[in-house]
């Protein structure tokens, strides 16, 4: 179907959505770092001890008797390419290793063009003054870091070219260790090029990968703040719990036309569906846009299935994660046809960036699953900071780039647990490494054999038409 006859605030809409996982904690709107870094209730341990704890921390539980290589606390490494080792902190160091960084690129200029709220900072920056401070704290196993970028915008061609020039960029061309991806690039390429290149690929990223997907790139995948979709069930338990499935509800699935979306909806959504005795009215398959240009067509697609909807007196929607695209999409698309369901997403959705575009009313009644504070809720609602999101904001100077920090700070603990710079190394030391990774992009990790999906702590989040906000509600709840 063309664009021709549609409204340009239609396609501008339908362009949108591939921005939505650009998101983290802070966005576009200012926020006090050192703010933020006051509002613990919980401790009074100061800025500086906090930091150093976190530095620590983020070598391993040694406490519990696992073995790591120990985290350099002060000095700076002076090794460049070529050069012979120094000491840092009385450790030897050795050559620079290269690490990628995948981040996105003009996302503001796109915002801006589109109209949209809130558009968050080039991250770039701030990556950089995060690994300079690694680096000048004894970098990762006493190894500074070369840090190569490469930056994808998400409106040139297909998102798996995109993604598969990522991949030969930091594989073939730059032969980097590790890559720490955040980019806005909806596309499973970069994974699977990376993981038969042999390079771990550190994603913190809102993607649904189920245990098909998981078993194909398990070696070297690695999702810290995420949750395999064969393990998400308990999205429709403690959306029941909280009372979303009202009597009488007619619900209608969201999902897109991926072939891990279907067998999320088959085998998890339906089965735990059908235990609380929930109505699915209807199943909607969109199509996957393969590109920016390609997009407008999923706002067709969403108004046909809400005029379906509509008919079938559907008062519910469940969105399969989409990384915040179809919410936004299907808000605006409602707003227009005077459709206001009650709606229910989960972090891999974004709550905090469907928020910022949902247009007035239409989250009324919201609920949502959250396990990624920055995700979930805006800074003012987020929890006290942990020490680990502490030492993120003061290294990096920002707030918006607390994904990267998770990724980065994942990556030091789980090489310096395994003490070399080795793919199956890594893979012993992150399945080891249990509950002692503090993260700064969710709640509470656990990791172990064939888990590399660390979230496994949720709670529910709330929309307050009063602050037109999502609040956590009710207790920390284990998903395992």
């Amino acid at each position: 179907m063309s664009d021709k006859g549609r409204t340009p605030l239609v396609v501008a809409a339908a362009t949108l959505v591939l921005f939505a996982s650009a998101c983290s904690t802070g966005g576009g709107r200012r926020v006090d770092v050192n703010a933020l870094l006051r509002n613990d209730a919980t401790t009074s341990t100061s800025s500086s001890a906090a930091s150093a704890s976190a530095t620590s921390a983020l070598a391993g539980d040694t406490a519990t008797g696992n073995t790591t290589a120990p985290t350099a606390a002060a000095g700076t490494a002076s090794t460049v390419k070529g050069k012979s080792a120094t000491s840092v902190a009385g450790r030897a160091t050795s050559a620079p290793v290269r690490i990628g960084f995948h981040l996105s690129k003009d996302l503001g200029a796109a915002y801006t063009a589109l109209g949209a709220k809130n558009a968050p900072p080039d991250s770039t920056p701030y990556v950089r003054n995060l690994v300079n401070w690694i680096n000048d704290h004894g970098g990762i196993a006493g190894r500074k870091i070369d840090p190569v970028f490469h930056l994808s915008n998400p409106l040139d061609g297909s998102f798996d070219a995109e993604g598969q020039a990522t991949c030969t960029d930091f594989a073939d061309d730059n032969h980097v260790f590790a890559v720490i991806s955040g980019a806005v690039l909806p596309t499973i390429v970069t994974a699977d090029c990376l993981s038969k290149k042999h390079v771990p690929l550190i994603w913190d990223y809102h993607y649904v990968v189920d245990g098909q997907q998981w078993k194909q790139y398990l070696p070297y995948l690695y999702m810290p703040f995420s949750v395999n979709a064969d393990r998400m069930g308990f999205y429709v338990d403690v959306l029941a719990s909280g009372g979303y499935f009202d009597a009488g509800a007619r619900v209608a699935i969201v999902r897109y036309d991926l072939d891990q979306h279907a067998r999320f909806v088959a085998n998890v959504l339906r089965p735990r569906l059908a235990a609380h005795h929930v109505n699915v009215v209807d199943e909607v398959a969109l199509n996957h846009p393969d590109s920016a240009a390609q997009a407008a067509d999923v706002g067709a697609q969403i108004g046909s299935a809400i005029l379906r909807m509509r008919a079938e007196r559907v008062d519910h929607v469940l969105f399969v994660p989409t990384g915040g695209a179809v919410p936004f999409l299907f808000m605006s698309a409602s707003q227009a046809q005077g459709f206001k369901p009650r709606y229910a997403m989960n972090s891999l959705d974004i709550p905090y960036f469907v928020t910022d575009q949902a247009p007035a009313g239409q989250l009324h009644g919201a609920l949502a699953v959250g396990w990624s504070p920055p995700s979930d809720v805006y800074p003012a609602q987020l929890p006290p900071p942990n020490d680990a999101t502490k030492l993120c904001y003061q290294a990096a100077q920002n707030t918006s780039i607390a994904r990267f920090c998770d990724a980065l700070f994942f990556l030091k603990a789980a090489v310096e647990r395994a003490g070399r710079f080795d793919a199956a190394a890594l893979r012993t030391a992150v399945e080891s490494m249990g509950t002692s990774f503090q993260p700064v992009y969710s709640i509470a990790d656990t990791f172990g054999p064939g888990r590399h999906d660390g979230a496994s702590a949720a709670r529910l989040v709330r929309f307050d038409d009063g602050c037109g906000c999502f609040n956590y509600t009710g207790p920390t709840i284990d998903i395992g």
